[in-house]
């Protein structure tokens, strides 16, 4: 393609690329509500709690399978201690995790050698190939609960791009300005491991992976072509490998700190291959959006995915003939390596699969996309009908893909009652105006009617309402007695019909119960 052609697609694309930003943040700003649940709901709850105990991991708090600090949740909580607003403050910091993404796959992109074109595209693609709820709650809207993964993934992919390019050694300046960023990536390895395991496994396990298959392919290559520089490539060479070691045995250091929280892992040898074809591939299926029932779009997608395993392919075949690859192209391995290492260790493991453990397959195919595209700006594709012709396809199929997402997911976001009626929202409404700012619900309701109310009414789950005892999953424990049963006198109790049976066997135990109204499929009772 030629510079004046580049030039010209730079300030549409940059265009599109804001108009989808500013999209993403009408979602989480104006229709916060849209997709309520209490997992959702739960990082409104805990931003205000971390601010109201000023303590960024409250002791109070019940948290899931990671818990946060440094999350989405921590930047609502000074969202809130600005507006004093939950759900606003919630919405502010997801579009906040939006522009963190975004800013840090453009400086990686740049720090790789990319065009200014394909830092955009990169941008964008990664942005609009998202189509399923789910993902999207993971990464930009309502919740952002992986966002601070992403932006790390994509910060330790720079580092790991300017120690392959070693410019940094060429002065005292630039050594000290690559020290300093991978001393901040092993802090993020550090914090990211007392969260959870999802570091080692999105991040820190593909990346040792491909850093030691890169350190043999050299190795072999050094061997076969014997020539000047040899002792000082060895010397260079280690320091990528020593720091891509120091990531993975800080995250996993982290996971032994009292902070952490997670499931119990073992081994599933013997029924892995199972559990890989019967549910980690559905979930993968899912992830990547295959399962939203547009077939234009699933036909766009399987092209993309296709592009993805074309261009591992393309790299095996450049590493089988010895020949060099680019920092960018070892990057790209790592992206592509990281949801097949997730989905391996999953099937292999007790983990329990979903499919929101195989998001990195959108930055995969966005990743592909952008090579292909490389390739077509550099006139590499030039003789190679098959290939420009492939390139051609890969980019008009992730316009369209954009396209339909944009279509069928935010326009419909957009559009919506904000908050959307339900039965929920008139339960929280009935509360508030009869004066009600505490009460007790299952886990599917606690949270999310505290959201729903923007933390008017604070209700909060329990177990059984047969035994109510407190539910220990997402939960603030200040909402109950010491003894953690919420059964004092006043207290409310907000009853889905699946439940009527618990709380008619309480009943019959204690008629210390009125029922105080039924809104459709709930009814609202109090101890007297």
């Amino acid at each position: 393609m030629k510079r004046n052609e580049i030039k010209k697609m730079e300030w549409p694309v940059a265009a599109i690329l804001i108009t989808a930003m500013i999209v993403v943040f009408g979602c989480n700003i104006f229709h916060y509500n849209y997709k309520m649940n209490s997992d959702i709901g739960a990082e409104a709850v805990l931003g205000r709690l971390i601010w109201d105990s000023k303590e960024i991991i409250p002791v109070s708090w019940y948290p899931s399978t990671e818990t946060r600090i440094i999350a989405t949740p921590q930047a609502a909580a000074l969202f809130y201690g600005l507006t004093g607003n939950m759900d606003l403050s919630m919405g502010l910091a997801c579009c906040t995790m939006t522009i963190g993404i975004v800013l840090a796959i453009w400086l990686f992109m740049k720090k790789a050698g990319s065009s200014r074109i394909s830092c955009l595209l990169m941008c964008l693609f990664c942005l609009g190939f998202a189509g399923n709820i789910i993902i999207l709650e993971l990464l930009y809207v309502f919740a952002g609960y992986y966002a601070i993964h992403v932006i790390a993934f994509f910060f330790i992919l720079n580092c790991y791009s300017s120690l392959l390019q070693k410019e940094w050694k060429k002065s005292k300046s630039l050594r000290r300005k690559m020290y300093g960023k991978c001393i901040i990536g092993l802090i993020l390895a550090f914090l990211l491991g007392m969260q959870g395991t999802r570091g080692i496994l999105i991040t820190f396990g593909p990346l040792f992976g491909i850093e030691v298959i890169r350190i043999l392919y050299e190795k072999i290559c050094r061997r076969k072509c014997l020539g000047k520089g040899i002792v000082q490539r060895e010397q260079h060479e280690k320091i990528p490998f020593l720091w891509v070691s120091g990531l993975l045995v800080l995250s996993f250091l982290g996971t032994k700190m009292p902070f952490f929280s997670g499931q119990e892992i073992s081994r599933n040898i013997r029924n892995g291959f199972a559990k890989l074809v019967q549910v980690v591939l559905p979930g993968t299926w899912k992830a990547v959006g295959f399962s939203e029932g547009d077939p234009v779009r699933n036909i766009c997608l399987g092209l993309l995915v296709l592009n993805v395993v074309i261009w591992v392919i393309v790299l095996l075949i450049h590493m089988l003939k010895w020949q060099e690859l680019s920092s960018l192209e070892w990057c790209f391995l790592v992206t592509a390596a990281s949801p097949v290492v997730t989905a391996l260790i999953v099937a292999f493991t007790t983990v329990e699969s979903s499919e929101r453990y195989y998001f990195m397959w959108i930055f995969s195919m966005a990743f592909a996309a952008i090579l292909s595209f490389e390739c077509l700006r550099k006139g590499m594709t030039a003789g190679i009908s098959a290939w420009k012709a492939l390139t051609v396809i890969t980019l008009t199929t992730a316009g369209i893909v954009i396209g339909i997402n944009v279509h069928t997911v935010y326009q419909p976001i957009l559009k919506a009652e904000e908050p959307t009626a339900s039965d929920a929202l008139e339960v929280v409404n009935y509360l508030e105006e009869n004066g009600y700012e505490v009460a007790y619900s299952t886990f599917e309701n606690a949270n999310k009617m505290t959201a729903l109310s923007n933390g008017k009414v604070n209700v909060y789950a329990v177990n059984s309402f047969e035994t109510m005892d407190i539910c220990k999953w997402l939960t603030n424990a200040d909402g109950y007695p010491e003894d953690g049963i919420a059964d004092q006198d006043g207290a409310v109790y907000i009853v889905p019909e699946a439940c009527e049976e618990e709380m008619d066997r309480k009943i019959e135990n204690d008629i210390e119960y009125i029922c105080l109204e039924h809104i459709g499929i709930y009814k609202i009772w109090r101890h007297k």
